[in-house]
């Protein structure tokens, strides 16, 4: 009761959280098993597993531009990657939980490492994508996912997890100021 005054009272909800091991966010362990066992047993998962290897094995992850740039027609600042990207980032993290394929975990160590490069990276823009903010939330999610997939990987050291962590908390910060 704020000040002794009964009038202004509240109910506050807490909510903890709890970490937990990799992969989670987009699939458990168990049901990326389960998901390994359809590619064996359905020609349809299979055809599907083979399109999302091939997205992922075309795809060249973009450098960031030192400093960063964006269309002359944007007037929201600097940005980092197309929005679209996201699909070929989740395609690298994906190939990796169902093929093992090193090499498409590694590009999203290399996506991430420039995503919060604190020189030319988000640390500086503040804008990840190149569209409105709806947009930016949601290409946070597949990062996150993408992160999710390849944590185990041993692609991702304690530097570059130490400066992903301060580029999620900017953005979380950043959202927060919005609302």
């Amino acid at each position: 009761i704020g000040n002794g005054d009964a009038t202004a009272a509240s109910t506050l909800e807490f909510i903890t959280g709890a970490e937990v091991p990799a992969p989670y966010i987009l699939h458990t362990p168990q049901r990326w098993e389960e998901v390994r066992r359809k590619v064996k047993a359905h020609t349809w998962a299979k055809e599907a597993q083979d399109e999302i290897e091939k997205r992922a094995e075309s795809w060249k992850v973009p450098d960031v531009a030192k400093p960063p740039h964006n269309d002359p027609d944007d007037t929201m600042g600097p940005f980092l990657f197309a929005t679209t990207l996201e699909h070929d980032l989740m395609a690298c993290g994906i190939s990796w939980q169902l093929t093992g394929n090193k090499s498409h975990a590694e590009k999203v160590a290399l996506f991430l490492r420039r995503l919060s490069n604190p020189e030319n990276g988000y640390p500086v823009t503040l804008r990840a994508c190149n569209q409105a903010q709806v947009q930016e939330g949601h290409f946070f999610q597949h990062i996150a996912m993408a992160y999710d997939m390849v944590k185990e990987a041993g692609v991702v050291n304690g530097e570059d997890r130490r400066l992903l962590e301060k580029t999620f908390r900017l953005f979380m910060e950043s959202i927060d100021r919005i609302n």
